[in-house]
């Protein structure tokens, strides 16, 4: 059973009715629109006035017909994979609908469509669409074989024929029943089911209860749908989940919420093609796979607990739990047809049950409190030691014994004289808590301790009084590590699973290796964690949650059927998985609520019905987005533009609807080899080159058996350049090239040479121009530095003049101050005529004009025309003014021009003042700095 809850599926919680399409979709309606489940994906249509869909009927031209309120219609498939809507209801001429829901939805044997409503039946034959209104109100129109009825609600039967209602003759003992399952039975009868009446068979126009356990099991719950798969009937209730029932009337199963059923109110059903019921309920959406291999046998709440072992013994199955030994008495018929409630607790038997054996005809229990022997109802204890794990049988000196693991030792039991297994004695040398124990060809006996995992080999001594002799086996003989392994006995040979893989002892060698053939052929079941004699020759591999069924074969070992229990009401006993072999073709698999039983050691697949299927494929170009393409393409390839080269298919099977599906995938024209098998049901390819190229896609279902492969073949057309026409416009252009590029170039070589030669001219006359302006620079510098040379003479000359006067000057005005010094000293002994004589003599030689012509001669050498600028700029200036900015300009102190103008320093200085009056210079101008850069 697979439930679906409204946050898987999107929508609200209530549906009202399912249908499958030819192609395997289906169908729901649901409060909130149209459901389309691909068995991965689902998605939701909303009708256009947003309202419930109440009924859905695929027919066989994959019209999805859907009745709500007020409206009604169809929605169609396109080839890309999109569903568009037609609605029906707009074409009603002279008819309005008023609070009208259509509840059901029948197609004739014509073809034709019937929408009903209560009061209202709307037949569309396909292009008319004709109404008629009901005198009395129906409840439901029923179809089965070739008759069509409805039950008035007020009132008998009535058969829907013609267009028209008609009367049932002898259906009065169905009068207000409320009768809402009408299904064929036998060959010529029917069967009916209502609420107030329960079941009702219809023959020969007659009508009388179904006096069968099943009335009885169905009174009271409200009888709403029901389904007929040819062999069984399945009764949808409002209050009690589904019923199967034979044709003899006997309840074969009963599912509802105490048996994971997510709700008691069946409100639609239907059987798709491959026989799964699917049920639309009052809160969410069922399926149930009355074919699946698996029969679980579970509640939600296990009173009994949780099942380590079981056996058949003497027509009775008997479970041990973690709360004892559980007995249904003759339950040895089918163990599928029973109930938890079935079994019965054994007086004593309370406690933690690990093992139940039978050996040689008796039935012996390994229990937390010792070692029992079970007769009936009785338990007889045969042991004391506690934790009594597992039995393995063996032979030693001709003597049978049994040797059993627990918590602290081995122990060993033998035949009494009356032949009944009876204690023996503990084993001495080995004082560890085991678990799985085995015995090899050779009488060595192989455990595993139960905590650290470690692996023993040990053997008997002389007598069974001494001590075993124990040889650990770990690293020093071949294994990864010292502990984390599991002992088994796997077709004659010891082998050990760990997480690593699976490994063998060679007995030759006295040596651990790993167990390669077996290790290339399980798969991922290389790290299982058990390993279980099966049926017909076969091992169970036990890797939670999943556990896989492998047979030897000439080539290696195959798998025959795999399992993956991830269910929250389907989970193998944690630490503690257990296999039972119950019968020849019947094996019980152990749950922590309940037991699960596979019958035969493979599945009988058909794969006509299992098949993979394109649910949408894109094509994706920056200039469009994302476009549909066809799903199906009816033998020819799809040719898809360059620009639109990145592919996306997303793909489903209704194979195992909800269960995990691998799905490999191949594009030939670019991968080599398949993908790794993944769940994801989309691949992607982007920027594909252009070509031809097949997608191909396979998978396998969840019992690992492999599903057909589909293909899609597509090309990706070339790119403009890489057409025919670009092929021909490039010939062309190769073609003008070859004819006319020739003379091209050589028309391009005779200009581009008298282009180079009047390049070269020009260079030429540039050349001769530079160098001219080389030469005339040359020329230029060496004047330039003739005249800095010059300049620097005549500077050189000026500086050495006016030294000369200065210190001439200087001299005089010395001999002119002592003069004047002794004429002071002398008074009248110095006659007043020599000094005056001698006086104007010396100013006379101060005031020399030659001095003056060969200064200013040397001045206007190094400073061309320095008074002329200086008197144009400044007439008011006096020769003695011009001389004074001479000095300046040569940068002379103030006593340095003194002597040169003969008169003292303080005379220069309001000279200087005086001049800068006339210069309107301020109190912050510089009259050196000025004078120096005039």
């Amino acid at each position: 059973m697979i439930n679906f809850n409204k946050e898987q599926y999107n929508a609200n919680s209530k549906n009202w009715s399912v249908s499958q399409a030819s192609n395997g979709v289906m169908y729901i309606g649901n409060n909130a629109g149209l459901l389309k489940f691909d068995g991965i994906h689902w998605n939701l249509y909303p009708m256009p006035n947003e309202t419930k869909v109440r009924s859905v009927l695929v027919t066989n031209n994959q019209r999805i017909y859907v009745g709500a309120y007020e409206e009604f219609g169809y929605w169609e498939e396109d080839n890309l994979g999109q569903l568009h809507y037609t609605s029906l209801s707009n074409s009603l001429v002279d008819f309005e609908l008023h609070n009208e829901d259509i509840w059901k939805i029948i197609e004739d044997e014509d073809g034709k469509i019937h929408f009903q409503s209560f009061s209202v039946v709307f037949t569309f034959d396909g292009t008319k669409l004709t109404v008629q209104k009901l005198d009395n109100p129906i409840i439901f129109l029923l179809k089965a074989r070739n008759k069509t009825i409805a039950q008035v609600t007020r009132n008998n039967l009535v058969e829907f024929s013609g267009g028209k209602l008609h009367e049932i003759p002898g259906s009065e003992i169905l009068n207000k029943a409320f009768t809402r399952v009408f299904l064929p039975y036998k060959d010529d009868a029917y069967l009916l089911g209502s609420i107030k009446q329960g079941l009702t068979l219809w023959k020969d126009g007659k009508f009388q209860n179904w006096n069968c356990p099943a009335q009885d099991s169905l009174a009271g719950k409200e009888i709403n749908r029901g389904v007929y798969d040819g062999t069984n009937y399945y009764i949808g209730t409002i209050q009690d989940g589904v019923y199967v029932i034979n044709e003899n009337g006997e309840v074969l199963a009963h599912l509802n919420t105490q048996n994971y059923l997510q709700n008691n109110t069946v409100l639609g059903m239907s059987l798709d093609d491959q026989g799964r019921l699917w049920l639309a309920l009052n809160k969410g959406i069922s399926c149930i796979d009355f074919n699946y291999p698996l029969h679980f046998i579970t509640e939600r709440k296990a009173d009994i607990g949780v099942v380590n072992a079981a056996v058949l013994y003497k027509n009775d199955f008997y479970l041990g739990t973690n709360q004892g030994v559980y007995r249904c008495k003759g339950g040895g018929k089918d163990v599928t047809r029973l109930s938890l409630k079935d079994f019965t607790l054994l007086p004593e038997s309370s406690g933690h049950v690990w093992s139940l054996q039978e050996i040689d005809g008796q039935l012996l229990c390994g229990h937390n409190n010792g070692t029992f022997r079970i007769e009936g109802n009785k338990l007889i204890r045969i042991s004391r030691i506690g934790g009594a794990y597992n039995f393995q049988k063996l032979e030693t000196n001709n003597t049978e014994l049994l040797i059993q693991s627990t918590y602290t030792n081995l122990v060993l039991f033998k035949k009494n004289e009356k032949g009944m297994w009876s204690f023996f004695r503990r084993l001495r040398g080995f004082q560890e808590p085991s678990r799985f124990i085995s015995v090899d060809p050779f009488g060595n006996i192989w455990v595993n301790h139960s905590h650290k995992k470690e692996i023993y080999k040990m053997r008997f001594g002389e007598d069974f009084r001494q001590p075993l002799i124990v040889q650990k086996y770990g690293k020093n003989k071949g294994l990864p590590s010292d502990f984390g392994f599991h002992v088994f006995e796997f077709y004659n040979r010891i082998v050990f699973t760990s997480k690593n893989g699976i490994y063998t002892y060679d007995d030759l060698k006295d040596t651990i290796l790993p167990y390669q053939k077996l290790n290339q052929s399980l798969g991922e079941f290389t790290s299982s964690h058990r390993i279980i004699k099966g049926n017909n020759n076969g091992y169970w591999f036990v890797k939670p949650p999943k556990l896989a069924l492998f047979a030897k074969e000439k080539d290696g070992f195959t798998k025959k059927v795999e399992f993956l229990l991830t269910e929250s009401n389907h989970r193998l006993v944690e630490d503690n998985e257990n296999i039972v072999l119950l019968k020849t073709n019947e094996t019980l698999i152990c749950l922590d609520n309940g037991y699960a039983v596979f019958k035969g050691d493979s599945i009988i697949q058909d794969n006509s019905q299992k098949h993979i299927f394109f649910s949408e494929i894109l094509s994706n170009s920056q200039a469009r987005g994302e476009e549909h393409l066809p799903l199906h393409l009816e033998g020819a390839e799809i040719g898809i533009p360059y620009n639109g080269n990145s592919i996306h298919f997303r793909y489903s099977s209704l194979v195992s609807p909800g269960k995990t599906i691998h799905f490999q995938t191949k594009l030939e024209g670019l991968d080599t080899d398949w993908s790794l098998p993944s769940d994801r049901s989309e691949k992607q390819y982007s920027r594909l080159p252009w070509g031809n190229y097949i997608f191909k896609l396979k998978g396998q279902d969840e019992f690992g058996y492999p599903l057909p492969v589909v293909s899609y073949p597509f090309e990706i057309k070339p790119p403009w350049y890489a057409t025919n026409w670009a092929f021909f416009a490039f010939a062309l252009i190769g073609l003008i090239l070859v004819v006319f590029v020739p003379l091209g170039i050589r028309r391009y070589y005779r200009k581009q040479r008298a282009i180079y030669q009047k390049e070269q001219q020009r260079v030429l006359i540039e050349k001769q121009e530079e160098e001219r302006l080389k030469a005339d620079q040359k020329m230029i510098k060496l004047r330039n530095e003739n005249l800095r040379n010059e300049l620097s003479h005549k500077s050189s000359e000026l500086a050495n003049s006016t030294m000369s006067i200065i210190r001439k000057n200087a001299v005089l005005l010395d001999i002119k101050e002592e003069i004047l010094k002794q004429k002071e000293e002398l008074k009248q002994r110095y006659p007043a005529k020599y000094l005056e004589r001698v006086v104007k003599l010396i100013d006379k030689n101060i005031d020399n004009q030659d001095d003056w012509e060969i200064f200013e001669k040397h001045f206007d050498r190094a400073h061309v025309d320095f008074f002329n600028r200086l008197k144009m700029n400044y007439p008011d200036l006096t020769p003695k003014d011009l001389r004074l900015c001479a000095y300046l300009k040569m940068n002379l102190t103030t006593k340095e021009i003194a002597p040169l103008l003969n008169i003292s320093p303080r005379s220069v200085e309001v000279h200087r003042y005086r001049l800068r009056k006339k210069l309107d210079f301020s109190s912050s101008d510089n009259l050196n700095e000025f004078m120096i850069q005039f």
